[in-house]
């Protein structure tokens, strides 16, 4: 590798952690990466910081963070495969990661640091990888302090299910308040 392509990398590399910061990668996170200019490129990306979310993985125990959760996982195992879960994703990976995801799912709220830690906290045994959903039968993730039997898009789907038949259920006129039997009534006396 000559000197020209070695300046390539670095300013790469600079694109993406700056790229990174911007989305709201903890400074932590960004300074562990390897940077020849640590200090004054980790101090200058993250001045255009937006937002970040925190190391824990309570987001995973909401139906829409259980979906995010098992959505992420597929996606880092269909890109990586399996074994991606046996490491940390490098800064490279994790941009790639993160902009194939909110191509895939732009409304879903994810963040690098979000994705970062995944990996960190699926070999912790913070989260859980469930071998099959009892509805649909695909792989899930889970948070360890719950019990969950379904996948966040099943638990989701039952959920809005069971809005739905509780709406139809307050809109439906009762047996005893039928305006059509009243009608009949009336007409009979």
């Amino acid at each position: 590798m000559n000197a020209f392509e070695s300046q390539l990398r670095l300013i790469r590399r600079l694109q993406v952690h700056s790229k990174l910061a911007s989305l709201g990668l903890h400074k932590k996170i960004l300074a562990s990466f390897p940077n020849p200019l640590h200090k004054e490129s980790v101090t200058n990306c993250h001045a255009k910081c937006k937002f970040g979310h925190k190391e824990s993985s309570s987001w995973a125990r909401r139906p829409e963070g259980r979906l995010v959760a098992d959505r992420l996982y597929t996606l880092l195992t269909r890109m990586y495969s399996k074994a991606v879960i046996d490491r940390n994703l490098n800064e490279f990976e994790l941009l790639e990661v993160y902009n194939v995801y909110k191509a895939l799912y732009p409304k879903d709220e994810i963040s690098p640091t979000r994705i970062y830690y995944f990996n960190p906290k699926i070999r912790s045994g913070d989260l859980i990888v469930k071998p099959h959903c009892s509805k649909c039968r695909k792989s899930f993730i889970t948070h360890f302090q719950d019990q969950a039997k379904l996948c966040g898009s099943c638990k989701i789907v039952e959920k809005e299910a069971s809005k739905a038949k509780k709406l139809a259920s307050l809109n439906a006129p009762s047996e005893d308040n039928n305006p059509a039997e009243e009608t009949l009534k009336t007409a009979n006396s």
